[in-house]
Parts: structure tokens; C-alpha cells; sequence
């Protein structure tokens, strides 16, 4: 007879220095019997885009790519042209640069035991959303993991909150409380998460604008045919990744993407599917991934 698993789930949510009311979420899974699913996460839905990539798209290209041993350019602000021996000729001129690195700080404890997250303010940026994912092993086959968000509401990384969103999303999400402002600059993780979870990995983005070019451009006055030629769609985002109780260095990235009828692209290609891990902490984590809940 296989014995049920013992492990846990435990979710937190807000920034404070004290979890709130109805916290932690706990996901029990001894309760969860052979067969059964498991238990709904608690998402908000995000209105994310769907870019062109290689599995939808025949004319769908890449640069820089596997092939070529260009670097992209130091500053993305100016004239831009794509070329191609499949599509036409494309210039568009772009008003904003790299988004700066986003550094976060999770090294400082308040008195109550919270962790403060701390970052700069980054120029462009249009909201910030964090998360936290740690766990415990209390046994061989026992095993606490701990996720927390940033979010004001009950709702976690799934979704698309750790991807591009565009500017008027973001909008949206700091009106319900689930993205912070771009004024914010910090968040205490509340302490009794960073009890149940002493070590563990802090995800954050910093959420970007967005610039869209046409040819030719939209007509004003709708009942115009618009016969489009090309069209060019411009993302940002800086994200970053840091244990907790160290300062981190962050990255940067950005994403342009241009397409004719939706046909060709800039854009990195689809992951590769993930293997299983191992261990009951490892198909926690997979079942946890698969509902869209864990940041990776």
C-alpha cells in the first residue's frame, strides 16, 4: 500500500510585516487521495499577449540567433531596420532605450522578522509585481513549500504577472491592487512567510512600455481601408532574480518583435518541456508549475 505524502503547501500574499487575515492558503496534500486533482490556486486573470513564434508562424525569425555572431546594439534608442529574404523592408524609429537592471536588496530584516524588499526606482518602468517561492523538508517524505506574492489580493505568478504586460494591463492590475506602482520602492515579505521559509528564491519584474509602428499608419477615420503592409510591436521588461537575505546584482531584457500579417518575428523560441524531477518535494514542485503557480 503507497503511503499518502505529508507535504504542504503555504501561500501567503500582501506586503506587510504580519501575514493577513485568511492567512496562509494551505494546500494539504495528505487530504489529496490517489487519482484525485489538485486544489484550484487562486489566480487573478491577466490580459497577456500572444506574440508570433516558430511553432505558429512559417516566416517567424530571430535575431540575434543561434547563427549569427552579432551582438545586439549598446542602445535601442534611433532608426531600426529589418531585413529579410521574406519579408520587406521595415524602419521604424523606437523613443526608448534599455530598460536600466533591476537590483533588488532582500538582505534587511524588520523587527518583527519581515523581510524588507527594497530596489531603485527604474526609469520607464510601469509597475513592479515580486514573488517568493522557498520550501522545508521536515522529514524523508515530508516536505513545507512556501510561496508568497506581492499582490494586495489573493493571487500568484501565474497567468503571465512575471511576463511582458502592456502598459494599460499593468494599469489595471495596480487598481486592483495586484501590481505595486512605479513609485513604490519597497515591500516587507511578511514575517511569519519568512518563518515558514528562512531560505528561498525572490523573482521580480519591473513591467515596461510598449511602442507599435505601422505601414502604413492607421487611418483616422475608421470606414478607411487599412491595408497593412507591416507592423512592428516593441516590448520591455527588467527582471531579476535574488536569494533571500542577499542583495543581487540585476539583469535587464528586452523584446522587439515586428511582423507582416503576423508572419515573421523577433522573439526567443518556445522552452524546451521540462523534465519531471524526483523526490515528493520535486513532484510538488512540478504539480505546483503545471497550474501555473511557481515562477520559472
Amino acid at each position: 500500500m503507497t503511503e499518502r505524502p505529508r507535504g504542504r503547501m503555504l501561500l501567503f500574499w500582501g506586503c506587510g510585516e504580519h501575514a493577513g487575515p485568511g492567512q496562509p492558503y494551505v494546500i494539504d496534500f495528505s487530504k489529496i487521495g490517489p487519482g484525485q486533482p489538485l486544489p484550484r490556486f487562486p489566480f487573478i486573470p491577466v490580459h497577456h499577449q500572444n506574440p508570433p513564434s516558430a511553432g505558429r508562424f512559417a516566416t517567424y525569425g530571430e535575431w540575434p540567433n543561434s547563427r549569427s555572431r552579432q551582438a545586439p546594439p549598446p542602445s535601442l534608442t534611433g532608426e531600426h531596420r529589418v531585413h529579410g529574404n521574406y519579408s520587406p523592408d521595415i524602419r521604424f524609429t523606437l523613443p526608448y532605450d534599455y530598460m536600466a537592471p533591476l537590483a533588488i536588496d532582500t538582505s534587511r530584516k524588520t523587527a518583527s522578522g519581515a523581510t524588507l524588499l527594497s530596489w531603485q526606482p527604474i526609469s520607464g518602468a510601469t509597475g513592479y509585481f515580486a514573488t517568493f517561492m522557498g520550501a522545508s523538508a521536515n522529514g524523508r517524505d515530508d516536505a513545507t513549500i512556501v510561496m508568497w506574492s506581492s499582490s494586495g489580493i489573493q493571487t500568484f505568478a501565474g497567468g503571465g504577472l512575471l511576463d511582458y504586460l502592456a502598459p494599460a494591463e499593468v494599469r489595471r492590475l495596480i487598481a486592483q491592487k495586484v501590481a505595486m506602482p512605479p513609485s513604490q520602492t519597497q515591500c516587507a515579505m511578511p514575517a511569519e512567510a519568512t518563518t515558514a521559509a528562512p531560505t528561498g528564491m525572490v523573482s521580480m519584474i519591473a513591467y515596461g512600455e510598449e511602442a507599435d509602428f505601422a505601414d502604413p499608419p492607421r487611418p483616422a477615420d475608421p470606414r478607411t481601408p487599412w491595408n497593412i503592409n507591416w507592423t512592428v510591436k516593441v516590448r520591455y521588461k527588467s527582471t531579476t532574480g535574488a536569494m533571500l537575505g542577499m542583495p543581487q546584482m540585476g539583469g535587464r531584457e528586452a523584446m522587439s518583435s515586428g511582423d507582416r500579417d503576423e508572419g515573421a518575428a523577433t522573439q526567443p523560441p518556445p522552452a524546451e518541456p521540462k523534465k519531471k524531477r524526483g523526490g515528493l518535494l520535486g513532484k510538488i514542485k512540478d504539480a505546483a508549475e503545471a497550474a501555473g503557480a511557481i515562477p520559472h
